[in-house]
């Protein structure tokens, strides 16, 4: 059955076998020290040191390596230390994972994943960035005590480094324990806050002396600069690929993602989301099930990858698959209504239950704000409204489903264009529904005119020749 072959993508590869706990917690203490020991000596081995004569790159390099080798050694078991941590985590939740599994399969699973909830998720961030915060405020008062200007610049990009380090590590952590928090937002501000106290801090603790303020404190004017501007930078690079998609440029929606968000883990249900708009569903979903199923190729039932890789199944024809895909993530506590609907849009699209399908609607619906606020939202809203009475339609309830939809098209004022067209397709649906065909197939044409690109033009013109081969 192609569901099996979906949700286990590695069933026949055995599960790698683990260090026993004892013997984790022995080299997680090793790696710990390993972390802490070199890094204290090279910042005790640095404090105070000159380096009178030497004036090449190679002979600073040279006699600053003890620290260079010190920080390398920090850095190195960092990393193992952070490997210890993470395989500590997955064994732990190897039931939870098991649980997912039971849940596609159809059967109860005996307790719910281990995700934070919100409250957890903001102590974590809070207690990170005020240690973040001390850290670097730490290394940066620390750096006044390294006379060169060149080895003071070496012990802060360490330190900068470190940091960083860290915070990939905890945006890991987040990625598995809270898929769809709200780091997602702040992620920027938690990674830049702390780098500006670091700054700040090094040039608060600035020697004084001749010939060694002036080249370094111009770089750390810089870099403080460029930590505040990264804040509004990534919100504003987090937008632009949204805003080229609206306008049909998917090939540069892409690539500029590709290159503002290129680490792993960072605005992937964003390039996932353009593929599918796009109308590229094989490359989408190819792109997205690693990230929709964990090692073991168990379902992340909660994350939007999850969701995306779904819906490209759906609109691809698999609608059986995505079903199934769906019916297991409304089973598991969802916060917010993308599952719900796209059930129910997979179930109006095969015209079976279209009671359920309505009921799934309007619980989507009741927690949608009434009064939206921005474009979006108003865009959303009236989706919803749509597909309620392509629901009502299937039903047979032709009065309430044509007030359903003037009711739609007065919720989508100021919308853009392709929203516009993207809420043609399932009002069109609903006019089939209802017996009219030639208003469905005006209604297809008319999303096909608005915005002849990716996804919506594919659709309607689907829609369009099975109407023509009726």
């Amino acid at each position: 059955m192609l569901l099996a072959c979906e949700m286990s993508m590695d069933g026949d590869r055995k599960t790698p076998t683990t260090l026993p706990r004892e013997h984790r917690g022995l080299r997680l203490t090793i790696a710990v020290a390993g972390t802490l020991v070199p890094w204290g000596w090279s910042l005790a081995w640095a404090s105070g040191r000159t380096f009178p004569g030497t004036a090449t790159l190679g002979e600073r390099l040279w006699q600053f390596s003890p620290f260079l080798v010190g920080t390398g050694i920090s850095l190195f078991c960092l990393g193992w230390a952070s490997t210890l941590l993470w395989e500590g985590m997955s064994s732990s939740e190897a039931a939870g994972d098991s649980n997912a599994a039971q849940l596609v399969g159809g059967e109860e699973a005996t307790s719910s994943g281990k995700t934070w909830t919100a409250g957890k998720e903001l102590k974590a961030m809070a207690a990170f960035i005020l240690a973040g915060t001390v850290l670097n405020w730490a290394i940066g008062f620390a750096s006044g005590n390294i006379f060169p200007v060149f080895e003071r610049g070496i012990f802060l990009a360490g330190g900068a480094a470190l940091w960083m380090a860290l915070t990939g590590v905890f945006f890991h952590v987040l990625r598995a324990k809270a898929p769809e928090g709200r780091w997602h937002r702040v992620g920027a501000m938690l990674f830049a806050t702390p780098i500006i106290v670091l700054v700040l801090s090094a040039m608060l603790s600035d020697p004084t002396a001749a010939g060694q303020r002036s080249p370094l404190c111009w770089g750390l004017r810089i870099a403080l600069a460029a930590a505040i501007a990264f804040v509004p930078l990534a919100v504003v690079a987090g937008l632009v690929p949204i805003w080229l998609v609206i306008r049909g440029k998917f090939e540069l929606a892409v690539r500029l993602n590709r290159l503002l968000f290129w680490t792993p883990g960072t605005n992937n249900s964003t390039e996932g989301w353009i593929l599918v708009m796009a109308g590229r569903y094989e490359e989408a979903r190819a792109y997205l099930k690693p990230l929709a199923f964990n090692a073991k190729g168990h379902p992340l039932l909660t994350s939007q990858e999850f969701y995306l890789y779904a819906l490209a199944l759906s609109i691809e024809g698999d609608h059986a698959t995505a079903e199934m895909l769906f019916e297991a993530a409304i089973n598991v506590p969802q916060t917010q209504g993308n599952f719900h609907f796209g059930l129910a849009e997979c179930l109006l699209i095969q015209q079976k239950d279209s009671n359920r399908a309505r009921i799934l609607v309007e619980t989507v619906l009741a927690g949608y704000p009434v009064n939206p606020r921005t474009n979006l939202q108003r865009a959303n809203r009236a989706q919803l409204i749509a597909f309620h009475a392509w629901a009502l339609a299937s039903e047979g309830w032709v009065e309430e489903a044509e007030q359903r939809l003037q009711r739609a098209f007065a919720c989508s004022d100021g919308i853009d264009k392709c929203s516009l067209a993207a809420l043609h397709l399932p009002v069109g649906h609903t006019w089939l529904a209802l017996g009219e065909p030639g208003r469905a197939r005006t209604c297809f044409q008319e999303a096909l005119s608005l915005f002849p690109h990716g996804d919506i033009a594919i659709r309607a013109r689907k829609n369009l020749a099975e109407l023509e081969s009726r």
